[in-house]
């Protein structure tokens, strides 16, 4: 069982983010997501800030292996459409890189990243 089963429900909802992807685990490797195993798509310390100062995502990190399925959870305002919208080219990230096979890509539109 990972560590965020585990965590209470009051205290999973009042957990940001980028805490509650580091304690999550892999459904198929049990390894902690992030993890140095790469997956074929993986963020490593993504940022996003905007031009207003605002920080939207604060240095997450995401592996995802083959034939894994995630959900990104969280408070409203924690980011996570964010972190969507820099997985399917629409942001970019202000820090960190997006890797595809373990190769830094940086897409510039959806299509692109379809």
């Amino acid at each position: 069982m990972s560590a965020a089963m585990n965590t209470p429900l009051s205290t999973a909802l009042d957990t940001p983010l980028k805490t509650a992807m580091s304690a999550a685990t892999s459904a198929s490797s049990g390894a902690p997501i992030g993890a140095a195993t790469p997956g074929r798509l993986s963020l490593h310390g993504v940022s996003k800030r905007y031009p207003t100062g605002t920080l939207a995502v604060d240095q997450v990190s995401l592996s995802i292996a083959p034939g894994e399925v995630h959900a990104i959870v969280g408070e409203n305002g924690a980011g996570k459409s964010t972190v969507m919208k820099m997985l399917y080219g629409l942001e970019q990230p202000s820090a960190g890189e997006i890797r595809l096979d373990g190769e830094p890509v940086r897409w510039r539109t959806p299509r692109e990243a379809i």
